[in-house]
């Protein structure tokens, strides 16, 4: 009896010992599912703001609903100005995003701190990605020391914009828009001088530094065969003579009041400026609802056709394999050939594919507005600027002494060299060689 009894209390502890491995295990299974069923969350930073950021931040939403295994949480990073040195003190200190927009000429820099990771080790892996789909062009915008670090998002060119009302109130057609500097001049001239007092703002474009003049005057110093970094890229030639001559036009429009220092932060939105230079990506979204008609121009030139290209490059900043996944799988979304279509046809950013370009839908869009078509044909004269680390910091510069030189009508000559003296330091610091 007492072995009986014995037994049973064995088997009763054995067996209760059983049910709760199996309960253990359970649990444990249970745990395991639910860390699976977790959503990988990624950080992502941007700087799109007002209309575009309602357009960029339904793409991420959609993204999300329709990838429920990855959760994607936007974080607003300030103005184009201010986001590039918060992105770089946060990589520095570790506390980066997994995935941001950068502004084209960033890559450089952050590739040479070994903050980002080439997009193009995805490319391969990825079933159905066709990098050949992609335009080449866009692809210069990623590339640096022979490697592809990010991914194209949204591109465009920088043309002329005219005030078609404005225009016809004055006596003018569309061909009287100016295809070059000097017809550029002469027409506003004029225009000041018949409308003497009338306000009206000849050109609208940005001249300061925080409004990214230096992009501006780049394309101009382009255009007369000037360059910002010698060949080898160790030093600046800015302070050329081309760049001297490139200066002190700008400073000539200001004189002649066809640029007006004091003209108002919404002098285009106004309908009260005859042309205004900037981007193409605001012909369908910024610009789709002013209170006149425009229309768009190739950007006027020199010696040489030239215009640039701008935009935003998708880049994967994170060291975790598993967050690496799911940002390209995020990166892979956002700029397929659909949503890449629908982005162009709501903003007026260019296609990056070329089977969105050539989607039935796009050239219905094209043949509906001309003034996207311009924009597109810009691209054969666009000019990426040049990936290598030094290029923010050195540009800013470049653009402080524009700014000077047109605000207090300075000397452009000592104005520029002074700027290469500084510009040259900062290439000294990052010990450029090239990109």
């Amino acid at each position: 009896m007492g072995a009986l009894t014995s037994g049973h209390r064995t088997g009763g502890a054995v067996g209760r010992a059983v049910v709760a491995g199996l309960v253990l295990l359970a649990l444990l299974t249970a745990a395991a599912a639910g860390a699976a069923a977790q959503p990988v969350e990624l950080e992502y930073w941007h700087f799109y703001a007002g209309l575009f950021a309602e357009m960029h931040d339904e793409l991420v939403k959609e993204f999300n609903e329709a990838h429920p295994h990855i959760r994607v949480r936007p974080v607003y990073g300030g103005s184009t100005w201010t986001m590039r040195d918060k992105l770089t003190v946060a990589l520095s200190a570790g506390r980066g995003p997994d995935v941001a927009s950068i502004d084209q000429f960033w890559i450089a820099q952050l590739a040479s701190g070994g903050y980002v990771v080439p997009v193009e080790e995805f490319f391969d892996k990825t079933p159905g990605f066709d990098a050949g789909d992609i335009l080449p062009v866009y692809w210069e915008t990623a590339r640096y020391r022979g490697r592809i670090w990010s991914m194209p998002f949204a591109a465009s060119t920088v043309g002329l914009y005219y005030n078609e009302d404005l225009m016809r109130s004055l006596g003018l057609t569309e061909k009287d828009v100016p295809r070059t500097w000097s017809e550029l001049v002469e027409l506003g001239s004029r225009v000041l001088q018949d409308h003497p007092n009338e306000r009206i703002w000849i050109l609208d474009v940005p001249t300061t530094a925080q409004t990214g003049v230096v992009y501006y005057f780049l394309l101009t110093l382009w255009q007369r065969h000037g360059d910002m970094f010698a060949d080898d890229y160790r030093s600046v030639v800015f302070h050329s003579q081309e760049g001297v001559e490139t200066l002190a036009f700008w400073q000539d429009m200001v004189r002649k009041g066809l640029i007006d220092l004091h003209r108002p932060d919404r002098a285009w939105e106004s309908g009260r400026a005859l042309f205004h230079i900037q981007s193409s990506a605001r012909i369908l979204s910024a610009y789709a609802n002013l209170p006149f008609e425009f229309g768009m121009a190739p950007l006027p030139y020199e010696k040489e056709r030239v215009t640039g290209i701008g935009g935003r490059n998708l880049a994967i900043l994170t060291d975790d394999p598993v967050k690496q996944e799911a940002a390209w799988t995020f990166i892979v979304w956002m700029t397929n050939g659909e949503n890449n279509r629908r982005w162009s046809e709501r903003t007026g950013y260019s296609p990056l594919r070329r089977s969105s370009y050539a989607s039935a839908a796009f050239q219905e869009l094209l043949r509906a507005d001309p003034r996207v078509e311009t924009a597109l044909h810009e691209m054969l004269y666009a000019r990426p600027r040049p990936n290598i680390a030094a290029y923010g910091d050195a540009s800013r510069v470049l653009g402080e002494a524009v700014e000077r030189a047109l605000y207090f009508d300075l000397d452009p000559a000592a104005v520029l060299q002074e700027a290469a003296a500084e510009a040259n330091a900062v290439i000294q610091r990052y010990g450029e060689d090239g990109p």
